[in-house]
């Protein structure tokens, strides 16, 4: 009867440490919007399993110097410059890739970067890089 006890106890206590570590680790979801869910905080997943059409996140504030990568998480994806501050040269990533894809961009003039993806447009997919001084 005490070992029982002891068993059930021990059991419990067990439990409630995985589910615990459990629920830590469903703190970093990538669709959540608020990051590419790498671990880098300059980065833009260009689709996700739960927002294929997205740019997550939209909108990205950065200080000027700023390198920011575009990760690719779903396919055909592209990134075309809407509107860039004056004097930029931002080319963008005008041909369409799949998943698995990287482009990278050091951001050096303040101001607002507006883009689309082509393939995806009229279901809204639209960013902005947003540089601060």
């Amino acid at each position: 009867m005490n070992r029982s006890r002891t068993t059930r106890r021990v059991l419990l206590a067990g439990g409630a440490a995985a589910f615990g570590a459990a629920i830590a680790g469903c703190t970093g979801d990538s669709d959540s919007g608020s990051g590419s869910g790498s671990g880098d905080d300059n980065a833009v997943m260009a689709g996700t399993r739960n927002q294929p059409t997205a740019f997550v996140p939209e909108e990205l504030e950065v200080s000027a110097g700023t390198t920011v990568t575009w990760e690719w998480g779903t396919d055909n994806h592209n990134i075309h410059v809407q509107n860039q501050p004056e004097g930029a040269d931002w080319p963008g990533e005008s041909e369409v890739f799949n998943e698995g894809h990287e482009y990278s961009y050091t951001f050096e003039i303040p101001g607002t970067y507006e883009y689309i993806c082509q393939p995806h447009a009229s279901r809204g997919m639209a960013g902005a890089i947003v540089v601060e001084e």
